[in-house]
């Protein structure tokens, strides 16, 4: 199981997530809320969701803690393991 959690395609796979999390925090932040708002009410039809811009602004709160998670959970790299730190 460790194989797997430290393997480079596992990191790749959360950092492709840290990237999408960002983009979402980005589109989702105050500033880009009416823009995001809008464009979501032309392309997107969620007739039980009404799209608001608290609705925005929690899915910016989720996005934002998801990419801290995620920055946590990145493999460390081995000399990290080893207990070297600094220049060998």
């Amino acid at each position: 199981m460790a194989a797997w959690v430290n393997s480079p395609a596992n990191a790749f796979l959360i950092v492709l997530q840290i990237g999408v999390a960002l983009a979402v925090a980005a589109a989702c932040h105050d500033v880009n809320a009416p823009v995001t708002l809008k464009w979501l009410q032309e392309h997107i039809s969620l007739p039980r969701i009404p799209l608001t811009p608290g609705l925005l602004h929690g899915a910016f709160l989720v996005a934002t803690f998801l990419c801290g998670y995620l920055l946590a959970n990145l493999p460390s790299s081995s000399s990290e393991e080893d207990g070297q730190v600094g220049p060998a």
